[in-house]
């Protein structure tokens, strides 16, 4: 919400064109719905990346202080990578930018990696990772898991 409203306020447009705006060059567009040309999309990509570059600077300071927290209490660990997932996890430029910031490589997040969702309707591709289902997966498996199995105590 607050990329959208950083484009919305940036660029002078509402909240709804900033959504549209940001699914035709920001988020990875549906080839068959993109009626914008490559160096126009380029163009205005630039201009939504400008517009919600304070966020994400806000965003990977907010990032850092956990990883270096993370530092302080697990000495000697430090990631890897990080996983990106979320509706925002589609953006390519926030996965670079943040990446950059953090100076880890950034990978989408996928819930449904082990699953077989071949009889599933997704409405996608299950040839590429489904960042955004991250949190609805979470919640559908939440009832699922008993107490005593993550704590690891005994029944």
């Amino acid at each position: 919400q607050d990329i959208l409203a950083a484009v919305s306020d940036g660029l002078g447009i509402s909240i709804a064109e900033a959504v549209k705006l940001r699914r035709r060059t920001a988020l990875r567009p549906d080839p068959e719905q993109d009626d914008v040309a490559t160096a126009t999309k380029e163009e205005l990509a630039g201009e939504v990346f400008n517009a919600s570059r304070a966020v994400l600077s806000e965003l990977g300071r907010e990032i850092s202080m956990c990883l270096r927290y993370h530092g302080v209490m697990f000495r000697g660990y430090r990631p890897t990578r990080a996983r990106l997932t979320g509706g925002e996890a589609e953006a390519k430029s926030t996965a670079d930018f943040l990446s950059k910031a953090l100076s880890l490589p950034i990978e989408l997040g996928d819930p449904f990696k082990y699953t077989n969702t071949s009889e599933v309707d997704l409405h996608s591709s299950r040839r590429k990772p489904a960042p955004s289902w991250a949190v609805s997966t979470g919640l559908a498996l939440r009832g699922l898991i008993k107490a005593d199995s993550v704590t690891g105590d005994a029944a």
